[in-house]
């Protein structure tokens, strides 16, 4: 977002909305499903309405440079965060927000989509609270995609509280989104393989398992994988034990801390701790 064609100052940041009452529209959603699966032809069409306006303006056309990550309000609905490569509508939209701002009107009031913008959000499915403004840094903005890239919504109900992660999404549901050939190609090493393991509860067993977040194909890595979910399973459930007991005595739970991760190495036909952090 810093090299190449692009300019520090040249990118958009927009916050696409729903008028999920239907407000504004007189045509309320009919539920959360249906606004998670309308997300993505939704931003195809205003995207396409963009490169019409820009054209029409002699501006550049964004083309692919765009990269865009959904978010879950905490009243379940989504919203999503949109960043695209537009230096003249950058400085468009700048302009007109200096001037609202001389206006006497809010901040807030200052970025929400206005002219031929809000039409096409609006025309295209989205809210008219929409905003759309002049990113103030490309290197926060890369920073804050790859953030919410990397969270995963499984990891625990305060996490996905605070990282507003699309909790109600159909399953498979694509939480980051780019233009085509924007982003680079993920990076494979084929003499690693692996995946990550989360904790589940087992209400039979009136305690934490661990299971992996992804199918293993090969059997070699499954009956890996059993194994060491076999070492984190008793892992948390020591953990679990201890903060009992220092709830019941206590003791301040970080005195009986556990680290939060722990790797394995394999030895043999078994494992053992190579580190924790």
């Amino acid at each position: 977002m810093t090299s190449g064609p692009y300019t520090k100052d040249g990118w958009v940041f927009f916050v696409l909305t729903l008028d999920r009452n239907g407000y504004y529209s007189g045509k309320p959603w009919t539920d959360v499903q249906h606004a998670f699966k309308s997300l993505s032809q939704m931003s195809r069409n205003f995207m396409a309405r963009l490169r019409r306006i820009s054209k029409r303006n002699g501006w550049r056309n964004p083309a692919s440079d765009w990269v865009a990550a959904v978010e879950q309000h905490r009243s379940g609905w989504p919203h999503m965060n949109l960043i695209v490569y537009a230096p003249e509508l950058a400085a468009e939209l700048e302009r007109g927000r200096l001037a609202v701002l001389q206006l006497g009107l809010t901040a807030r009031e200052s970025i929400l989509a206005r002219g031929e913008i809000r039409k096409a959000l609006i025309e295209t499915g989205w809210g008219w609270e929409s905003t759309a403004e002049k990113a103030k840094s490309s290197e926060a903005l890369a920073g804050y995609i790859v953030k919410l890239a990397g969270e995963f919504a499984a990891a625990s109900g305060e996490l996905a509280k605070l990282t507003q992660a699309p909790k109600n999404a159909a399953g498979k549901f694509r939480r980051l989104r780019a233009g085509k050939g924007f982003l680079p190609p993920r990076r494979k090493n084929s003499k690693f393989t692996g995946t990550l393991i989360r904790p589940e509860w087992d209400p039979q067993k009136s305690a934490y398992g661990a299971m992996p977040l992804h199918n293993i194909k090969r059997l070699e890595d499954r009956a890996i994988a059993a194994q060491c979910c076999a070492l984190e399973a008793d892992r948390i459930g020591r953990i679990t034990m201890a903060r009992g007991l220092a709830k019941t005595l206590g003791v301040g739970v970080q005195q009986v801390g556990p680290p939060i991760v722990e790797r394995y190495i394999k030895v043999g036909s078994g494992f053992r701790l190579l580190d924790s952090s």
